[in-house]
């Protein structure tokens, strides 16, 4: 019994701990070794999420997770029973959550629901004036965004950019938060209410270092190289682009997406963004573990939030963009953080713009039918690696209708061939060595998920570093048992992008190949097209919907394709070489164009709804 028991409990570990890895390889084996203890039916369907394997501020001294926690407990029950309450958007906390308070929470009758963070991914010259905001701009009451926060979530910021400066040289940020900053003397993360209202409730988890404008000016006015090197006072610094290198490979991703919705262009040749007059707030999020470019779900939720809050504290209506996602959930719009944008948008004078993501033809997305007592195969490729590259531990997600039963069989292309099942509704496997070197593959079945209804599979893939996933096809056999709908959708995550890819017959990218939270309800989801007139052409990339309920996503596309935007410098590095604009592509410079439109529409109504906002003047 207990070989089993501890069998169960190491599948929860390698799931959670050694999914995304740990960049301190000690800390990620103590990890590990506690998260052994856990109760392995403690997350019910148990989500491939991260962990933070660092002490952002010395709270902890034990393993920690960042979550969503749904349910009809207040803020101070939640912290008597452990956790560490940041935000509520309706009857949706984020919270960090100690190991030690995990089974109190999964025993108390007043908690539905625990999610955990997911990694989201980073998915002008003639884009503004193609668009004709730029009429607005121009217009004899210009239209600029005058009077409106555009809030960006990102990766770091070039706060010295020109474009982010006003004539006289003054920063237009109203407010900086760092989550990735652990505070030193004189320094502190936000405040917690009643000092700052709607935000974190009193007792609340702040962390990081929040910046407000006066700093920020200090910062720019002190810089005087090299006896007054830039980021003393204010330590957010952005690395600078490589030249030549795609966007993929950039650190430089905020820059970008900030001047797209509100550079001004006082850099220089005319690169004006959506909202040139508007007021910024920008967060840089808590990253997503090890995970390069991506940021952990629940903290840029949080980042929402407090920008919400600070905008409603400065009485300026608000839209913020976000332009990140990933693969996984039920791409419905029913994940905790996707409920949790929904609630956020209850308040007039407040919008959000999502990037589609750029899913499409990268293979994916599956989706078919299933029959009654007959098997439907899905293949899902694996290539080897590129020289130098090694595969990411991996995950797919199955979703299907909650009044339907599959069984899944998967069989991994070694020799022999490896199976794991025949796994029943409501059954798990335990972690079933694959290959050799430490891989691993764990199947569960995951009956009427509480957030929706339907019905999970999910298989994730666990790959030790230097590691690889056994390349060829992966069959993942789905049974009918009991079938009144028979349909399904299948993606697999972004971690192993180019060279996963699912195959014929089920392979699906005219649909669904939307990211997540981009399903959301309430938020304007933006598609990406490039400048071809007179009739646009979207790009070959851009996220395609329907939602897998039903609903048209996304709303719009504007130009995301060969846009030029504000590129980031080091300010202490040598000024040659670091351009202050550069052409970048993708759903994610679409998003805050139309992030500008709405501060537009903002300024001309403070009062506006998301659904104003939505809505056909025809």
């Amino acid at each position: 019994m207990r070989d089993a028991e501890d069998r169960s409990l190491h599948a929860v570990a390698r799931r959670i701990g050694e999914l995304k890895r740990s960049p301190d390889e000690a800390g990620a084996r103590r990890f590990a070794n506690e998260l052994r203890k856990l109760d392995a039916q403690l997350f019910a369907p148990l989500s491939a999420g991260v962990h933070l394997p660092y002490d952002i501020d010395s709270r902890f001294n034990e393993p920690f997770f960042s979550v969503f926690v749904q349910g009809d407990a207040s803020a101070s029950r939640l912290n008597r029973l452990g956790a560490m309450v940041r935000f509520q958007s309706r009857d949706i906390f984020t919270a960090f959550l100690p190991r030690s308070a995990l089974q109190a929470l999964q025993r108390s009758p007043t908690i539905r629901f625990i999610e955990l963070a997911r990694p989201w991914f980073y998915d002008l010259n003639t884009a503004i004036p193609f668009t004709q905001i730029n009429t607005l701009h121009a217009a004899p009451s210009p239209v600029n965004g005058t009077n409106v926060i555009v809030g960006v979530i990102d990766s770091p910021l070039d706060i010295y950019h020109p474009d982010f400066r006003t004539g006289n040289g003054q920063s237009r940020l109203l407010f900086l938060w760092d989550q990735t900053l652990i505070p030193q003397a004189g320094e502190s993360g936000p405040p917690v209410a009643p000092a700052l209202p709607g935000f974190m409730p009193r007792g609340g988890a702040t962390y990081g270092v929040e910046y407000n404008q006066a700093e920020i000016n200090a910062e720019l006015d002190a810089f005087a190289p090299p006896d007054h090197p830039a980021y003393q006072i204010v330590r957010h610094q952005p690395q600078a682009p490589l030249i030549g290198f795609p966007i993929s490979h950039l650190q430089g991703h905020g820059t970008f997406v900030t001047g797209c919705a509100a550079g001004n262009g006082l850099g220089g040749g005319g690169f004006v963004g959506g909202a040139p007059a508007s007021t910024i707030i920008f967060v840089n999020p808590l990253p997503a573990a090890s995970v390069q470019l991506a940021a952990d779900s629940v903290a840029v939720l949080d980042a929402c939030a407090y920008i919400f809050a600070r905008a409603e504290q400065a009485g300026l209506p608000c839209v913020i963009n976000l332009s990140a996602s990933d693969n996984q959930g039920p791409h419905d719009g029913t994940t905790l953080g996707e409920q949790f944008l929904d609630g956020l948008l209850t308040v007039p004078g407040r919008a959000i713009t999502l990037s589609a993501g750029n899913s499409t033809g990268s293979k994916s997305h599956a989706a078919g039918t299933v029959a009654q007592g007959e098997t439907a195969n899905l293949s899902l490729q694996y290539r080897n690696p590129t020289f130098s590259e090694s595969h990411q531990s991996d995950d797919v997600e199955i979703w299907y209708d909650g009044h339907d039963r599959f069984s899944v069989t998967v069989t991994a292309p070694t020799v022999p061939p490896t199976v794991v099942g025949t796994i029943f509704p409501g059954e798990s496997s335990h972690p079933i060595p694959v290959g050799g070197h430490g891989t691993t593959v764990a199947v569960s079945s995951i009956l009427n998920d509480p957030r929706n209804g339907d019905n999970l599979i999910s298989v994730i893939i666990t790959v030790p570093d230097g590691q690889i996933i056994p390349a060829g096809d992966w069959t993942i056999a789905l049974t009918g048992i009991k079938v009144v709908n028979g349909a399904f959708n299948a993606w697999v995550d972004r971690n192993n992008r180019g060279s996963s890819a699912w195959q014929p017959p089920f392979l699906q990218e005219t649909q669904l190949t939307l990211g997540v939270p981009s399903t959301a309800r309430r938020p304007v989801t933006v598609g990406n097209h490039d400048k071809t007139a007179p009739t646009p052409n979207l790009a070959p990339n851009s996220g395609l919907g329907p939602t897998r309920d039903g609903r048209i996503k996304p709303e719009i596309a504007t130009i995301g394709t060969n846009v030029t935007a504000p590129s980031p410098r080091n300010m202490n590095a040598a000024p040659n070489r670091q351009p202050l604009y550069q052409s970048v592509s993708g759903t994610s410079f679409s998003a805050p164009i139309v992030a500008g439109a709405c501060a537009l529409l903002l300024q001309c109504r403070p009062d506006a709804t998301w659904i104003d906002l939505k809505r056909d003047p025809h």
